[in-house]
């Protein structure tokens, strides 16, 4: 995508952008914009990040799509008819071949994730953004362990906790790819961007959630008398959306790296005592 694109989206025009985990001198007073919440620069507004999310969604929807085809392919072809066939057999053979189907899904849609954010961070095409994802998985699926059993443990607290984790640890996929923070550092250091813009982190992804969600009701309908027909659009709408999704994560990302700079330059040293006992919980 073209930097000056996104920046203009951002309104950003008095300064040189720093790149994700680049030092930096001063918050972009554009980016964060010139008002303070809480002694914090404000986050730049939705509509800010959404159009720089668009302007990269355009520039770079085929490499998403591409990448993220082939979880979706999967669930199609293989994952569905497993489940739909259970359904309609609920032998116990089934029932372990879907879930079976349905744990290879969530790991090459985790997959797809990573390299979806490989591409966003290296320009690299398909082929490229795979091949760094494989290298890079397990640790990756360790993050994301770490984060399931953190969050259940939180669910066991109460809905609140479990919500709360899940916005702190939004960013832990890319805190881990473009910092190299691992395990449960890239979960610590993703709570510290979030910590004093929670409200403004969850809003933001709420917004969005609601469009999505929109989008899903209106495709219901329009497909209602066709559900060979709505499924298809389905995974089609799947396609554009998801990868929506972590461009616009990313966007807030680079956001609040611009907003909290320091953070790429220290270690981060949290509660890891209060997780470590949540994730004993989960």
């Amino acid at each position: 995508y073209k930097e000056e694109e996104v920046r203009e989206c951002l309104g950003e025009n008095s300064q040189q952008p720093a790149a994700v985990g680049e030092k930096t001198d001063a918050v972009d007073p554009a980016t964060a914009a010139p008002s303070i919440q809480n002694g914090l620069p404000r986050l730049a507004a939705f509509t800010n990040l959404f159009n720089s999310a668009v302007e990269i969604f355009k520039e770079k929807v085929w490499i998403m799509v591409g990448i993220y085809a082939f979880p979706i392919l999967l669930s199609a072809l293989v994952f569905t008819p497993l489940v739909s066939n259970f359904s309609r057999n609920p032998a116990m053979s089934s029932g372990i071949i879907a879930a079976a189907a349905f744990i290879v899904f969530i790991l090459l849609n985790g997959l797809a994730g990573l390299g979806m954010v490989y591409s966003l961070k290296d320009r690299s095409n398909i082929a490229q953004s795979h091949a760094k994802a494989w290298k890079a998985v397990l640790n990756y699926y360790w993050i994301l362990l770490l984060s399931f059993f953190i969050g259940f443990g939180g669910l066991v607290m109460g809905i609140i906790p479990a919500f709360i984790f899940g916005v702190w640890f939004v960013f832990a996929i890319f805190v881990y790819v473009f910092q190299d923070q691992k395990g449960i550092r890239a979960l610590l250091r993703s709570k510290e961007y979030v910590t004093g813009y929670w409200w403004d982190v969850a809003w933001r992804l709420f917004i969005l959630g609601i469009i999505f969600w929109i989008i899903d009701l209106a495709v219901r309908f329009l497909t209602s008398l066709s559900p060979d027909a709505g499924l298809i659009i389905s995974y089609i709408v799947q396609l554009a959306t998801v990868p929506f999704a972590v461009i616009f994560e990313y966007v807030i990302f680079k956001n609040l790296i611009e907003v909290k700079p320091q953070l790429t330059e220290v270690q981060v040293s949290g509660r890891r005592g209060f997780f470590v006992f949540s994730a004993w919980l989960g």
